[in-house]
């Protein structure tokens, strides 16, 4: 995640962007008017770097280390030991095991939307660049940040703000990555196409790869604009509120922002 970061950012802050500028731009124009205007580090690196680590390494850790666990509880072995793996099966493993990652870990993914998404150069307390420009600075450290939302908003409903849209969106990644490695893997190697050993787990990760981000980009459309809503001086009554309206605003063509910033994070970490 120390490496990914700012791939991070530049997909929240994309994601965010009002239709028409970013609809005259693309995620590397943008890429390079950040690092012009705010610089590497302090524009994309920096913001919610510690959140981030936090958040990944809790939810990651444990949709990876609890499915096959699950998995194996769910299909069984047979008379030999071997698991007898099935695609539904292994599919309902990877969304428990991800429902349960990324419910523990929201507070930690919430402020790191809000601070990704919300960053940009501050002069005098106020933003002169980014999508929240000429509005107020936010905090721009995650324990401050999660302090403030607790002290403002309650516990509850304060840190776990959209908590259910993650969970969501967390089984859906889990399950469909899982899933699809699992099952890739399996099929290479009962077909004898490639021996076990690191060609097949790279060619199953990166098969794992595109289905997981094609299943979960538009979830995680809705989670930015959602999450960070009041950021942007927007109000939705609900997650489907949200994707409603952006539906209605900027076509279907929305739920796809952000696939090819997302792929290349998640491709290398899959590998």
């Amino acid at each position: 995640m120390a490496i990914t970061n700012p791939l991070d950012t530049l997909k929240a802050r994309w994601q965010v962007l009002p239709t028409g500028q970013a609809g005259r731009s693309s995620t590397s124009a943008l890429a390079r008017m950040i690092v012009r205007e705010e610089g590497f580090v302090r524009g994309l690196w920096a913001p919610a770097l510690g959140t981030n680590m936090l958040a990944c390494s809790l939810a990651v850790g444990a949709r990876l280390g609890f499915y096959p666990h699950i998995r194996d509880a769910l299909c069984g072995r047979t008379d030999t030991g071997a698991v007898q793996k099935q695609p539904t099966r292994m599919f309902a493993s990877g969304l428990v095991a991800g429902a349960v990652g990324y419910f523990v870990a929201n507070p930690l993914f919430l402020v790191t939307k809000r601070i990704q998404a919300g960053t940009g150069r501050v002069e005098g307390g106020v933003l002169v660049t980014g999508a929240r420009k000429g509005m107020p600075a936010d905090e721009r450290y995650g324990l401050r940040a999660l302090r403030s939302l607790a002290e403002k908003d309650g516990l509850l409903k304060g840190l776990w703000f959209g908590s259910g849209l993650l969970v969501l969106r967390g089984a859906v990644m889990s399950a469909s990555q899982t899933t699809a490695y699992d099952w890739s893997k399996s099929t290479v190697r009962r077909r004898d196409w490639i021996d076990d050993g690191p060609p097949l787990h790279f060619l199953c990760s990166f098969v794992a790869s595109i289905v997981c981000v094609t299943c979960v980009i538009p979830f995680d459309v809705v989670l930015t604009r959602y999450q960070t809503a009041s950021q942007q001086g927007v109000t939705f009554s609900s997650p489907v509120d949200a994707a409603r309206t952006l539906l209605r605003e900027e076509g279907p063509r929305v739920f796809g922002r952000g696939w090819v910033v997302m792929f290349s994070r998640m491709a290398p970490s899959s590998v």
